[in-house]
């Protein structure tokens, strides 16, 4: 099983914070989850690195995720780029040992 790590840039202004929310899924983790579960057809469970507020930016926000797909980082990145909104994108994606772990 793959450990990813992606490095976000976002603009909050849009969105309820990172936190996914029960009320709603207009949050940075609940958009980037969808997407890359339809990516992987696996269910995926993002770990970040921390929260943020309704309407936080970031330019280098940490997530993780592991996978059994077989695309490779580089794939991964392009893929998340051409599919999130534009106040979204991955400017880095890595595969990380099995143990890391983003709020570590």
């Amino acid at each position: 099983m793959k450990n990813i790590k992606i490095t976000l840039q976002f603009d909050g202004s849009r969105y309820s914070g990172w936190q996914k929310l029960g009320n709603t899924d207009n949050t940075i983790q609940g958009k980037l989850e969808s997407l890359l579960e339809k990516m992987t057809n696996e269910d995926i469970s993002l770990i970040g690195s921390s929260r943020t507020d309704k309407g936080v930016h970031s330019k280098g926000f940490a997530c993780n995720f592991h996978t059994e797909s077989s695309m490779g980082s580089s794939e991964i990145e392009e893929y998340i780029n051409r599919y999130l909104p534009d106040d979204i994108r991955a400017i880095e994606v890595t595969e990380e040992p099995e143990r890391f772990h983003c709020q570590y």
